[in-house]
């Protein structure tokens, strides 16, 4: 299929992760940095800023920004060649939320880009078609940093 060829090549720089997400339990590192994808930054944001996902948003922040990931909180979803850098932040639970993510690997450290929202009203398996099709969307984003 073509669209299975195509890169989504993004007019927007993604949007720095406000510092104000960090804490002191956020263990940081020097070489992964965080950026929410312009068209989802709303979305995103507003979930995030909820107290109720905050801490384990945190939780999440302290790994990628670590370089490291944890099938619980963290991890990659494999399911082609085309979600190959594509990870979830997994929120576990009611309501069973993921913050889909493409991970770039650059010169300069790691960069990851949280591009999707998939909140509870959308819960499916990642293999349901409606699912893998926006996990392989956003395994085709390109960003210039």
């Amino acid at each position: 299929m073509l669209t299975d060829r195509l890169i989504i090549v993004n007019q927007q720089k993604p949007i720095p992760l406000p510092e104000s997400f960090l804490d002191d339990t956020t263990v940081q590192s020097s070489g992964v940095e965080v950026f929410i994808e312009p068209k989802s930054a709303k979305e995103i944001l507003e979930f995030l800023r909820n107290s109720k996902y905050l801490r384990k948003f945190r939780q999440i922040l302290s790994v990628v920004l670590q370089g490291k990931y944890n099938k619980d909180l963290y991890g990659k979803e494999d399911l082609s060649g085309t979600a190959e850098d594509v990870t979830a932040m997994k929120f576990k639970g009611k309501p069973n939320t993921r913050i889909y993510c493409k991970e770039f690997f650059l010169e300069d450290g790691k960069k990851v880009v949280m591009v999707e929202f998939l909140g509870n009203k959308d819960k499916q398996k990642a293999t349901s078609p409606k699912v893998k099709s926006k996990i392989e969307a956003t395994g085709r984003r390109h960003y210039e940093f």
